[in-house]
């Protein structure tokens, strides 16, 4: 593991600075921007619920979700007449009829501080109300956008469904500069955004999105505090070595629930040294395949698809 040692050491040694990967005055540093990050999420038993037809959104607030997709997820029975929409569970039965801020909850009528209401041919209903009075809880996480009803017992790949496959594939991409990553290594689980939140090794991985400063890129990683910081490494199909980085300290942020948003760099003057790529200032996050999540297992590898390209 020696060589894996000096990486961590080599790159360690940048940690303290912004996007560039230079030596720079960090206090006269433009600010990093958060990009594509404004999408909201809503998750049932740790789960994200894809929406057929639309999407979730804000209003005055409050985040409003299509009504057919939210009571499929909340298993609920769904009907739509008259402009009233009917949800119907185990033992609760809710009535909402659009533009109107009363329901009717189990035979009484309560008042809502936002109405179900119309929006480009589809019908949304405030998210909180269904889901509370369907007996389940909800939490917003504004880290990552996302909505929590029900359980947070966040899956491993393999109780998500997804079955691991022989790391052969990946080994000519990680090439020398991270063999001592996937030495003694024989499988690895390959995932996509849509299926985060992960339990993977000690950590559970949340969320990744685009950051920028001036015009540099980057890439923000939400992780739980598992006990140390994981490090991240890109994988590209046309390159045989993989690209070592380490979180920028100066960046790493603690969440209210205690989770840790760490923030990588694209281009890092470490890879001239590291793995003698005179052109490293050429690597741009749509050439990056898979993004590797490093300290989390001993005998697993873990890549993320890249959803930023």
């Amino acid at each position: 593991m020696k060589k894996y040692f000096k990486l961590l050491i080599a790159c360690g040694l940048l940690s303290s600075l912004l996007l560039s990967g230079q030596v720079n005055n960090a206090s006269a540093a433009s600010p990093v921007i958060d990009m594509d990050h404004t999408a909201i999420q809503v998750l049932v038993d740790a789960r994200k619920v894809k929406f057929a037809d639309a999407a979730a959104y804000e209003n005055n607030g409050r985040v409003m979700v299509p009504f057919r997709g939210i009571g499929e997820a909340l298993k609920a029975k769904v009907n739509y007449a008259s402009n009233r929409v009917t949800f119907t569970g185990s033992d609760k039965s809710i009535q909402l009829t659009l533009g109107s801020n009363t329901a009717t909850v189990d035979g009484k009528v309560v008042q809502m501080d936002t109405a179900a209401m119309a929006k480009k041919g589809r019908t949304y209903v405030p998210l909180r109300f269904i889901s509370e009075n369907l007996g389940q809880n909800v939490d917003w996480d504004p880290a990552s956008r996302y909505v929590w009803i029900g359980s947070k017992n966040v899956p491993t790949p393999e109780e998500a469904g997804i079955k691991p496959v022989s790391i052969d594939a990946y080994k000519n991409m990680m090439g020398k500069s991270l063999s001592d990553v996937y030495a003694g290594m024989k499988q690895a689980y390959v995932f996509s955004e849509e299926d985060l939140p992960l339990q993977i090794g000690n950590h559970i991985l949340y969320d990744v999105w685009k950051i920028k400063q001036d015009n540099l890129y980057g890439v923000k990683v939400r992780f739980s505090s598992g006990g140390g910081y994981p490090f991240i490494y890109f994988l590209t199909a046309n390159t045989a070595n993989g690209r070592f980085r380490q979180d920028i300290g100066g960046l790493r942020t603690t969440n209210v629930d205690g989770s840790v948003t760490s923030a990588y760099r694209i281009i890092d003057n470490a890879d001239e040294e590291l793995i003698k790529d005179k052109n490293y200032k050429s690597l741009t996050l749509s050439k990056i395949d898979y993004i590797g999540v490093g300290g989390t297992s001993n005998n697993t590898l873990f890549l993320l698809k890249n959803p930023l390209k």
